[in-house]
């Protein structure tokens, strides 16, 4: 499915995968089939990167949480298994999604991906901005919310 969209060829878009730890209270619904769990936090997350990038080498481990400033709440999921080819519109399309299960807000409100206090442009590929801001280890991101069309 990655090949296609690095291809430029027609076809599904590339899907990442949020996995988090389930949470007793609030079952989570059966997991698609495409899903690839992380561990459970039973071992280190470098060790758990370079189990997944050696099982998975067309997929990058991403961390996702919410920006110390920001008023938006913890996602479900914050690791993703995510193929290089998506686009950092489409992951970020992706965590607006999983972001709204868990959050109300408006489409006055644009969210802001950050990387190393960075944002970057859709267009780049998450395998273009793992290789920019990591040594080769987890891509830490934080996300926030600001309003576009000035005050609520």
């Amino acid at each position: 499915m990655a090949e296609s969209a690095a291809s430029g060829a027609a076809g599904p878009t590339p899907t990442c995968q949020g996995v988090g730890e389930s949470k007793p209270e609030n079952p989570t619904p059966t997991p698609p089939e495409s899903m690839i769990p992380f561990a459970k936090g039973t071992i280190p997350l470098e060790q758990e990167r370079e189990m997944l990038m050696a099982k998975h080498p067309d997929r990058l481990p991403i961390l996702v949480r919410p920006h110390p400033r920001s008023k938006l709440p913890q996602l479900e999921k914050e690791k993703y298994l995510v193929p290089k080819a998506l686009t950092w519109g489409e992951f970020k399309t992706v965590i607006a999604t999983n972001l709204a299960k868990v959050a109300e807000f408006t489409s006055k409100e644009t969210i802001y991906l950050i990387v190393n206090e960075k944002t970057h442009r859709t267009s780049r590929t998450v395998e273009e901005i793992w290789r920019a801001e990591t040594d080769g280890s987890l891509l830490m991101v934080t996300y926030t919310a600001e309003n576009t069309l000035g005050r609520a």
